[in-house]
């Protein structure tokens, strides 16, 4: 696995979280439709932002337009699949996170999205996406999570259990990150066998990017075998 967070020169290196939820055919895992299993992860996806997490409620907003979308309720104009280098990793996100990275080394298999990778490696003001699928022999959720602190740099907003019958999973928040008032959400998850762990950091700055971290919740893809 990779050097802990709290020491890498940047203040992210590698991005990640995660979701449930297991469909397909033979040699492909969709995870999709993630975190909607039980009622406190729901919100995350169905447009339900009360509660603890910090973000916004839906009580008292104003009325819906006609395509279903909030008013007063940013989000990014249109979406995209990419897909990384190996046609592992497929996901959506905002046309302006046009800005991509894949690599597959000894380290795993890495798909990066935003408006400026560097900026997004480097500060805390760009938001973006990263999935890792580590290549690493530590195949528990949790441990992944622990290699990957980042409370030297955020206030750590806890992490709760998101498992179901199908992924062994767990969800970690850091908000306040580098005295700014950008969140970061990781999610560490294995199928049962802990064949593999997908690892998801999406860094939030601003409110569209609370609807572009749904989206790509919702159409992660991870194409099996994963090595």
């Amino acid at each position: 696995m990779r050097t802990d967070a709290a020491n890498r020169e940047g203040p992210l290196s590698m991005t990640r979280r995660n979701a449930l939820l297991l469909t397909g055919s033979a040699g492909t895992v969709l995870i999709s439709g993630c975190l909607t299993t039980g009622s406190e992860i729901n919100r995350l996806t169905n447009g339900d932002y009360g509660g603890d997490d910090g973000r916004e409620g839906t009580e008292g907003r104003e009325g819906t337009e006609d395509d279903g979308s909030q008013a007063g309720n940013p989000e990014y104009d249109a979406y995209t699949v990419v897909f990384d280098d190996t046609n592992t990793i497929q996901v959506e996100v905002p046309e302006d996170w046009s800005h991509i990275t894949s690599s597959y080394t000894d380290t795993g298999t890495d798909l990066i999205c935003a408006p400026d990778v560097d900026r997004f490696l480097e500060t805390w003001e760009e938001p973006g996406v990263e999935i890792l699928i580590p290549s690493s022999d530590e195949l528990d959720p949790t441990a992944v999570l622990d290699d990957n602190l980042f409370d030297s740099h955020c206030t750590d907003d806890g992490r709760i259990d998101i498992s179901d019958e199908y992924f062994t999973a767990f969800q970690q928040v850091y908000t306040a990150c580098g005295g700014t008032e950008t969140r970061m959400e990781q999610v560490a998850s294995s199928p049962a066998d802990y064949s593999y762990v997908v690892f998801i950091l999406i860094k939030i700055v601003d409110e569209r990017d609370f609807a572009a971290a749904d989206a790509i919740y919702r159409s992660v893809h991870i194409t099996a075998p994963v090595s």
